[in-house]
């Protein structure tokens, strides 16, 4: 990942040092990484207060993974946020991404499309917030597809470049056919 990528990746993210994707940790009492939603779904910016904290949490346990894409795709493909902001593109996709332990399936359908898109930080998006974690979690399920998108589209291919290995890509099998993906996609774009 190049420098500007990574320190994108870094200011769209987080205030804090290395990152694991969408992780964004504002301050001390912050909640971890869906502490900024998209504004008309809920804005709690340092949650102080056990009471805040959990209102917060059981209201994204209320909230189902269609009804996040809905939230998502009603701002998408937008426009990036100035550097200094948190930009609601992003804290959409981080809040499709809770999702991904329990609705693999909804989340890559919805990686699957915008993962295509010609806007770069979106791409970006996707791949820190979204489709790394896929494979972090569910990766001899999704890697196949993700291969087959890799081949079929560029950009799908540049998305993917911006993944991390964790969890399960990082298991050795798995992180050498990751390896080899990446090799692939260079060999692609450079056509």
């Amino acid at each position: 990942m190049s420098d500007d990528a990574a320190n994108r990746r870094k200011r769209k993210t987080s205030g804090s040092g290395r990152l694991d994707g969408c992780s964004a940790i504002y301050g001390s009492g912050a909640l971890r990484h869906t502490d900024y939603l998209v504004p008309h779904i809920l804005v709690i910016r340092h949650a102080r207060r056990t009471t805040d904290k959990n209102l917060f949490v059981s209201l994204i346990n209320a909230m189902t993974v269609n009804e996040a894409i809905r939230r998502a795709n009603a701002i998408l493909p937008g426009r990036p946020e100035p550097d200094e902001q948190i930009d609601p593109r992003w804290q959409a996709l981080i809040a499709v991404g809770e999702f991904i332990h329990t609705e693999p399936e909804a989340v890559w359908r919805f990686v699957e499309r915008w993962g295509k898109h010609a806007n770069d930080d979106l791409r970006m998006a996707i791949a820190t917030c979204l489709l790394e974690h896929l494979l972090e979690y569910h990766f001899a399920l999704l890697f196949p597809r993700v291969e087959q998108q890799v081949s079929r589209s560029k950009r799908f291919a540049d998305t993917f470049s911006h993944c991390w290995k964790s969890g399960q890509s990082r298991m050795p099998r798995n992180a050498a056919r990751f390896d080899r993906l990446l090799k692939q996609r260079y060999k692609l774009t450079r056509r």
